[in-house]
């Protein structure tokens, strides 16, 4: 018996994976101990509350800015609505100033001066009865540090 050929199975199309938006975390400390100053360390540090910090996306048509303050904690956290997941790597993070006069300068610990590249943060297990992933994408920067000026009084 003759058999008609046979069809390949039909696979249904690729589509590349959605792009969420993006969200970005990161803490900053105060480095008042002038033992340390110069330093790239966060021994002696504490969590610095109200230090600015600046996201800034650019690309070759135009660029935008978006600027923040950490909580008590040192902590801060940015949700531009613009940006997308595969636009993250045109973006940067910087320290701009602090309120505290015992910590004014910032320093480059984690390219926090120079601008830190934004790292993928490790997403936690999703638990639960939802069982969705998070409506964005979640990026880490820092720690980044201010410490005393030069020429500053010291705090030992």
């Amino acid at each position: 018996p003759v058999l008609p050929p046979v069809k390949p199975p039909t696979l249904p199309p690729v589509y590349p994976p959605p792009k969420n938006i993006v969200a970005v975390q990161g803490v900053v400390f105060c480095q008042s101990l002038c033992k340390y100053r110069g330093v790239n360390t966060l021994l002696g540090a504490s969590p610095l509350a109200g230090a600015e910090v600046k996201f800034v996306c650019t690309d070759k048509k135009k660029s935008w800015a978006k600027k923040t303050k950490s909580d008590k904690n040192g902590f801060f956290y940015f949700k531009p609505a613009k940006l997308k997941t595969g636009d993250a790597r045109k973006c940067r993070v910087f320290l701009v100033k602090s309120r505290n006069s015992k910590c004014t300068a910032p320093t480059n610990l984690n390219r926090g001066r120079g601008g830190a590249i934004l790292i993928p943060a490790a997403q936690p297990p999703v638990k639960g009865k939802s069982k969705k992933q998070k409506p964005f994408s979640l990026y880490s920067v820092g720690p980044f540090s201010f410490e005393t000026a030069k020429g500053s009084r010291c705090h030992y």
